[in-house]
């Protein structure tokens, strides 16, 4: 038994630690190495007080949904959230989770993983202009009316000018604040109960805002949907007619279980108003196999269909170094390693962060923690962490090293593959002394090591043999918006690379051609061979709404006004952040144009219709720096117009005499040309939601029956006549 491994008792997990085998452990277990750290991590930090029973976590389950015992569930304080594609969502308290993992229809358990927040000019580069007025060759302009942005995002200031329509009604017809409490006045959404969710125009404009201490959710949403006309429109959103529905994630709400709660409830409220939707995820992790197989990716692809659509960001880390990989030939292979780049120092408050492995269950490997002497060039402790017989062990690594690594590791139920998790809890590194991962290969086959980029990374110290030559090209796309198989992942450009701030004579310019990917733009494929991003948007440098809440001191003001007792703000931010949400609101126009449109038909029109320019180049099949080209709203909108056929909204008529459907923009009547024992006529929204339905009997031919329209929402509507001659369906733009 190796000495440096300690074995952590206390949990009812059968741990049990031995020296390291050449062949990996292939037992299940019903927790994930997330779940199954925070086990430990809870049992020896408190021993299971009441403290730690009353903290709540969120988690991912994966369910057999026809055995599931709910009771059992509910029994234990377990809150579901949704289910989709063979998994949940759900919250419970900490003291709950082992017990979860026994109860009916449990299948697997993985608690959360944290995520985080990854005009003017821009706005005529992919040709919204044009759409918005209607040029171009449309017959008609197109804004997103009808159509539902979501945002999931925080830093809001729900009252800035740019969310209200031309009569100043507020846009934003929902907000739910994951983190926030609960009041006399507003309550948490029924179906998922947590956070606070306000409904009304009042009490959205009386909360302000959800946090002060920055302005991202803003700025997102004024690219997407904003809708000021202040300077002539030059600040004006993708989507200025687009219903605005927002899900803030803030006090430490910011996870990816809580992201799939937001588009579950984004996706309700649509479909509770008969509207397509499109939703903007600008946030992301690194926390996964990155191959499309995660709970969230499985999650989000089940998400979407016609009419709901998800667009993410690829993420900011095309420079940065955090990910390796390595196909080896066979055992006699170089090993796979990189020293641990510790990014926040070093000090007990500043432990944390994790590093990844994945690996097709055939390949035979071995994963080694190491303290390395820079000054000497050698190894002097070297712990093999994988494969072993622990679920879960604790790692020290010599006196040089202070803390420990927590190890845990699986066959994940998600794909199949090996998993292996480490979470640091070193607290200090000697002077001349580094920590190391090491894959040795054991077979032939690949694998990928992934730090979480945030609080780890990687770095070679100028050593050749570590990191840097030793791993082949590394992918940076993110999960959350870059790696699901049904999500359009948007990579950045640049479209402006000198700027001058308000109330300043000087010019400020950043170090990035103009046309160019920008820096910071990250790059595929995706583990599976995916072409990630599959569209670029400007995200380089953009101006857009902020904050008049953000006590932050890291604004960028290009721009203010005041209307009445209203202060406005717009500042400049840059990346795929910005990027993201002009795709997500020019999706917004198409959806209004073809409002069924499917995950596979938008990637369709992205590929057929993207710009390719010298600095794309041909694009014939994609790359992973600009997927299929620059996104082009005109020439996008124009495909979604031959789709659907909505510019002249036509009728399909399988009994020509059986009726009349009649509709001059603010009244429906239907007018029968003979009698009938019964009829239908029933009114679908966009997404193929019914509206509203009435059933006739004895109708006489020349019966004019008159359809009160008033209570739907402006947008693309289906009226259905039937009866026992036939069906009259006709298209209408109310």
């Amino acid at each position: 038994m190796n000495k440096n491994i300690a074995i952590i008792l206390g949990l009812s997990l059968a741990l049990q630690v031995s020296a390291a085998v050449n062949t990996p452990r292939q037992t299940a277990s019903k927790f994930s190495p997330r779940a199954a750290l925070t086990l430990r991590q809870a049992a020896v930090r408190e021993n299971s007080t009441k403290a730690n029973e009353e903290k709540t976590v969120s988690v991912y389950l994966k369910v057999d949904q026809e055995t599931l015992d709910y009771q059992a569930l509910e029994k234990l304080g377990v809150k579901v959230g949704v289910c989709a594609g063979g998994y949940a969502t759900a919250r419970m308290p900490l003291s709950a989770v082992e017990q979860v993992s026994t109860v009916q229809g449990v299948e697997w358990v993985d608690v959360a993983a944290e995520v985080k927040q990854m005009l003017d000019v821009a706005s005529q580069e992919v040709g919204i202009d044009k759409v918005h007025a209607g040029q171009g060759g449309l017959s008609m302009g197109y804004d997103g009316t009808g159509v539902v942005v979501g945002i999931i995002d925080s830093g809001f200031d729900y009252g800035h000018i740019d969310f209200r329509d031309s009569e100043g009604n507020l846009r934003i017809k929902r907000v739910w604040e994951q983190g926030a409490e609960a009041t006399a006045r507003q309550s948490a959404p029924e179906k998922f109960g947590y956070g606070l969710e306000m409904t009304s125009a009042e009490d959205i404009i009386a909360a302000g805002g959800d946090i002060v201490n920055n302005s991202h959710g803003t700025h997102v949403t004024g690219i997407a949907a904003g809708s000021d006309t202040y300077l002539d429109g030059s600040l004006l959103g993708m989507a200025p007619g687009a219903d605005i529905v927002l899900v803030s994630m803030t006090n430490s709400g910011e996870n990816n279980v809580n992201i799939s709660n937001a588009i579950a409830y984004i996706y309700d409220y649509a479909d509770s108003q008969g509207k397509p939707c499109v939703i903007n995820m600008s946030l992301g992790n690194h926390a996964g196999p990155h191959d499309g197989t995660s709970v969230f990716d499985v999650m989000a692809d089940s998400f979407v269909g016609p009419g709901r659509l998800l667009v993410g960001s690829a993420g900011n880390h095309r420079e940065n170094y955090f990910h390796l990989n390595k196909t080896f030939t066979g055992a006699d292979d170089t090993p796979l390693q990189a020293f641990v780049d510790f990014r926040n120092g070093f000090s007990a408050s500043k432990i944390g962060g994790d590093i990844e492995v994945w690996a097709k269950d055939d390949v035979q490997f071995q994963v080694s923690l190491l303290c390395y002497n820079t000054n000497k060039k050698e190894v002097t402790e070297e712990v093999v962490v994988y494969p072993t017989d622990s679920d879960v062990s604790s790692v020290s690594l010599g006196r040089n090293i202070s803390g420990t690594m927590a190890v845990s590791s699986e066959i994940s139920p998600l794909n199949g593959k090996q998993h292996v998790l480490i979470t640091s809890g070193i607290t200090g590194v000697r002077t001349n002394n580094a920590v190391a991962v090491k894959v040795t290969p054991l077979s032939e086959g690949m694998v990928d090591v992934w730090a979480d980029n945030v609080s780890l990374g990687f770095t070679n110290h100028e050593l050749e043999e570590y990191g840097f030559g030793q791993s082949t090209p590394a992918s940076t796309i993110c999960e959350i918006g870059g790696t699901a198989n049904r999500v359009l992942s948007v990579g950045a450009y640049t479209t402006r690379n000198s700027f001058s701030l308000i109330n300043e004579d000087r010019v400020h310019t950043l170090d990035c051609e103009v046309g160019a990917v920008s820096t910071f733009s990250s790059n595929g494929p995706t583990a599976d061979g995916r072409i990630k991003p599959q569209v670029s948007a400007p995200g380089c440098l953009i101006a857009s709404a902020v904050s008049t809440h953000d006590n932050s001191g890291t604004l960028q003001i290009a721009q203010s006004h005041v209307i009445g007792d209203q202060y406005n703000l717009y500042g400049y931010m840059q990346g795929t952040s910005m990027a993201s949400p002009f795709v997500a609101g020019i999706v917004a126009t198409w959806l209004q144009a073809y409002p069924t449109m499917t995950p596979e038909e938008l990637v369709e029109i992205v590929k057929t219709s993207s710009k390719r320019d010298s600095f794309t180049g041909v694009l014939s099949e994609g790359d992973n720096d600009w997927g299929y080209g620059k996104i082009n709203a005109l020439d996008g909108i124009k495909e979604c117009i031959v789709k659907n056929d909505v510019n002249g909204i036509t009728s399909t008529i399988t009994d020509p005499v059986n009726n009349h459907i009649v509709y001059d923009g603010a009244q429906l009547s239907v007018v029968f040309s003979q009698s009938y024992p019964q009829a239908t006529v029933n009114v679908y929204g966009a997404t193929g939601v019914k509206m509203l339905s009435r059933s006739l009997t004895n109708v006489c031919a020349a019966d004019q029956v008159n359809i009160d329209l008033a209570a739907l929402a402006k947008g693309i509507y289906i009226v259905s006549v039937d009866t026992p001659a036939g069906r009259q369906v006709l298209k209408i733009n109310r």
